[in-house]
């Protein structure tokens, strides 16, 4: 990793306890890295500081990021609940038909 990188290193960890994240932080602390690598790309010196603009984009990242997967889970969760709907069990089917066929 780049030496710069690790100055602002304690950025991430302010940032994602101010997020609430638990531990362990291994596969954010990549994700940082690459907002890292385009802020350094796109600051704009006459703006703001670099650790302000980098844990401004890391924030927001962050913040897309768990809302994302917030809305995903909720998706999953919902389809969960309608999978035995979708793809009925074939033993309840199998009982199903018996009973039409015997009591109708």
């Amino acid at each position: 990793m780049n030496d710069q990188y690790e100055v602002y290193q304690r950025l991430v960890y302010t940032v994602l306890k101010k997020l609430n994240v638990r531990k362990p932080y291994e596969d954010y602390l990549q994700e940082a890295y690459f907002i890292y690598d385009k802020c350094m790309n796109n600051y704009d010196s006459t703006k703001s500081n670099f650790s302000t603009y980098f844990t401004n984009q890391l924030t927001f990242y962050y913040m897309s990021l768990f809302r994302k997967q917030r809305d995903q889970s909720s998706r999953l969760a919902l389809l969960g609940h309608y999978k035995d709907s979708l793809f009925p069990d074939p033993i309840s089917d199998l009982i199903f038909l018996h009973d039409i066929y015997h009591l109708a």
